[in-house]
This record gives structure tokens, sequence and C-alpha cells, in this order.
């Protein structure tokens, strides 16, 4: 994994509080994908705010903050995600328990926000699973930055296919 310097950051669980936060960041993320060549992962507006209140209500969203400052967000959580269940074009390395990371996004120019998650999720279990549009090239070279591995194509809900990644390594203690 390449050490590089990025800004102190400290995760926590998101709050009904930091919904109008949330929202920005992500609407931000959209504007970055779609200036970046992908145009269709999120869409115009993906998370939709009954999801990220959902996210937030089951204690699955997570901010990543520097000192007051809401800098970055994501899903994450254990147990299995049933759009992992079928993979093609490849297989997953692991069958053992593992976490998810998903709708994750930075505030803009904000760096280390993917490695900062990927580390909190890690303190949970060594073994991590994302995916991400095949079009996504930042989060692709980010995932493949922290360890993660091209496993295959998996579908979302509505039966769009996306890159599979997984990460296997050991559980950390902080």
């Amino acid at each position: 994994m390449e050490d590089l310097k990025y800004e102190t950051y400290t995760v926590r669980h998101s709050e009904p509080a930091d919904l109008g936060d949330i929202i920005k960041i992500y609407e931000g993320a959209r504007a970055f994908m779609r200036e970046s060549g992908n145009p269709n992962q999120w869409g115009t507006d993906y998370p939709p705010d009954d999801m990220i209140r959902d996210d937030i209500a089951k204690g699955n969203s997570l901010v990543i903050v520097s000192g007051s400052e809401i800098c970055g967000v994501f899903c994450c959580f254990e147990g299995e995600d049933p759009t992992y269940a079928y993979i093609e074009n490849g297989s997953w390395k692991s069958t053992g328990p593992y976490v998810t990371i998903h709708r994750i996004a930075a505030k803009r120019g904000k760096r280390g926000i993917l490695k900062t998650a990927c580390d909190y999720a890690r303190t949970i279990s060594g073994h991590l699973r994302a995916d991400t549009h095949e079009m996504n090239a930042p989060m692709r070279k980010a995932l493949t930055r922290y360890g993660f591995l091209h496993c295959g194509t998996i579908y979302v809900r509505d039966g769009r296919p996306r890159l599979a990644f997984e990460y296997i390594g050991d559980k950390i203690v902080n």
C-alpha cells in the first residue's frame, strides 16, 4: 500500500443534523463524476435523500471529519450484501464474513477519504468489499492503491453492472 500524506481525519457515525452537509458532499461528488467522464454511475440524484436518512437511522452512515468540518461520507456495514451474492467474469477471493463500503464521497479538494474509510472498516474486519462503475477511474485507482483486487462484475439492484473489488488482510487494532 502506497504511503501518501493526508490530512488527519476522525470517523464518526452520521447524525440527522449532518444531513445538509452530507447532501452537499454527494452533490459535489456527482458533479466530479460528470467532469471525470462518469456521468451515469450516480446520475443526478443518487443517493436519494431518503436513502441517506435510512443509512443514518440504521447506523450505517459515517462521516469523516477534520475538526468540525465534514470532509467525507460513506456507508459501512457488516454482513452479506445481496448485490454481492452473484459475481461473473471472476470470483471472490474469500467467502468469509466481510464489511461492505458503499456510497463513499469526498468534499472537493479533500484527499485520503477512501483510505480513512478503509482504515476504519479494517478495525471491524480485515475483509472488505466495494464496487464501482467501470467509468469511475479515480475510484478504481484509489481502491487498487489501497490494496483491493478486482474480482469480477456484480449487478446492483437496478441490474446495472459494477466492477467488484475485495481487500483481504489482517484485522488492525487501534
